[in-house]
């Protein structure tokens, strides 16, 4: 499912195996664009029982209210047993969760997932 408001586009994908959801997240997420991720979310959060995994390579500002959206949706998600996982952030998004204090709330991944670091392994092989 693609999701697009100026200066933001989102996109959703299901792994194969159902295990996970990643959004794609692009542009910039702020307090005018801040419902369409949250909407993302929220479909994430109603779609079952996986983790959700967020895409950040393409994001290219966020501010606090998209920080906070990010805090709530992990914190629904991980009272469901569930994860959220921040794949790929930004310098730039990397220092708003360190001035935030709030790296450490997140888990955060260079990679998009085991999944494919093991595709990437058996390319190489």
């Amino acid at each position: 499912m693609y999701q697009a408001l100026e200066g933001l586009q989102v996109l959703i994908r299901s792994s194969e195996a159902g295990d996970e959801i990643r959004i794609h997240v692009a542009g910039e997420l702020d307090v005018a664009s801040l419902d369409v991720l949250g909407k993302a979310l929220d479909d994430a959060l109603e779609a079952g029982l996986c983790d959700v995994e967020v895409e950040l390579s393409n994001m290219s500002f966020c501010d606090s209210t998209g920080l906070c959206l990010l805090l709530t949706a992990q914190h629904r998600l991980q009272a469901a047993g569930r994860a959220l996982r921040l794949v790929n952030p930004t310098p730039g998004m990397l220092r708003l969760l360190e001035l935030s204090a709030t790296r450490d709330l997140f888990e955060v991944r260079a990679t998009s997932s085991p999944a494919d670091e093991h595709r990437r392994n058996d390319v190489r092989a």
